[in-house]
């Protein structure tokens, strides 16, 4: 079995002793698989060209550009398979040694990344956090970028200037995320589910699947959707789907069936009945009178 030659990375291998623990890697896939492994440090993952298979806890999962997760110390994961393009970014650090200004920011998605002290017992969701849109990629990538270079010629007060970086990076990741990540005072594992649901939208979810992202029973997963949102997983996500279509309505000049297809409803008709049944209105109005006949 792959996970009987699993090794884990140590700190040691990429923090030195009087180095602030902020290191970044950019690899590309070229096609080829990286075996199983874990890491004694926490690690932010971005994947900026191309895909790679993602393999954590039993689940595969296909991530493509944009997609960004949050990896703690312990949890094994692999790559299978890299596209011949792909191109991640590795942002390694310690969760333990956060950056004070960073860690009260307020953002829901810095938990992700700075596990609270009374939560780091628990697995902590490791998944598809997010997908960023083309901009702020391109900003996250500028930014990545720049530590690649700091860490090969490095300058005066470096760490601080990577730290700044870092920041900058989380930031702009945590950006994405408002609105999305459930507040704080929710189990904070639920936003990972909830920006699972946001990249797969046209999908059907089951809920056993949703429980093992957010390493919890299925009974835990509905208890939390309810004292969070007052409601279970199915109808958070129908609400989600409903959502997005009205965004798009709004925004795009796609027709109501390219709108359906993409958000998961199973024909126009199903979509005008549920923008008629839960928001009392038509799809003509959403779109400012517009015709709606797509």
């Amino acid at each position: 079995m792959e996970t009987d030659t699993s090794k884990t990375l140590p700190y040691s291998l990429y923090f030195g002793e009087n180095q602030f623990p902020i290191v970044v890697r950019r690899m590309a896939g070229g096609g080829k698989r990286v075996p199983v492994h874990d890491h004694e440090f926490s690690e932010l993952v971005i994947v900026t060209k191309g895909w790679v298979e993602h393999e954590i806890g039993g689940e595969s999962a296909r991530l493509s550009r944009g997609d960004f997760f949050v990896l703690h110390p312990g949890q094994r994961h692999s790559y299978p398979k890299t596209s011949a393009d792909s191109e991640l970014y590795n942002l390694l650090y310690d969760a333990k040694v956060p950056i004070p200004m960073l860690a009260l920011s307020g953002f829901s998605f810095v938990d992700f990344v700075y596990p609270p002290a009374d939560r780091a017992e628990e697995n902590p969701f490791s998944g598809v956090v997010a997908r960023l849109p083309a901009k702020p990629l391109k900003e996250a990538r500028e930014l990545l970028e720049a530590m690649v270079r700091e860490r090969r010629e490095p300058g005066s007060a470096s760490s601080l200037f990577l730290g700044s970086l870092f920041s900058s990076v989380v930031i702009l990741l945590a950006r994405e995320t408002v609105g999305v990540v459930p507040p704080a005072r929710s189990d904070w594992r639920l936003g990972g589910v909830v920006n699972y649901m946001q990249c797969h939208l046209a999908e059907r979810l089951r809920v056993d699947k949703l429980a093992r992202l957010a390493a919890m029973s299925q009974s835990t997963l509905l208890r939390a959707f309810k004292d969070a949102f007052g409601c279970g997983p199915a109808k958070y996500f129908a609400s989600l789907r409903l959502s997005r279509a009205v965004e798009l309505f709004r925004t795009t000049n796609l027709t109501v069936g390219e709108v359906a297809w993409k958000t998961g409803f199973f024909d126009e008709s199903h979509l005008r009945k549920k923008i008629a049944q839960n928001l009392h209105t038509s799809i003509a109005a959403l779109r400012g009178k517009k015709s709606a006949k797509g």
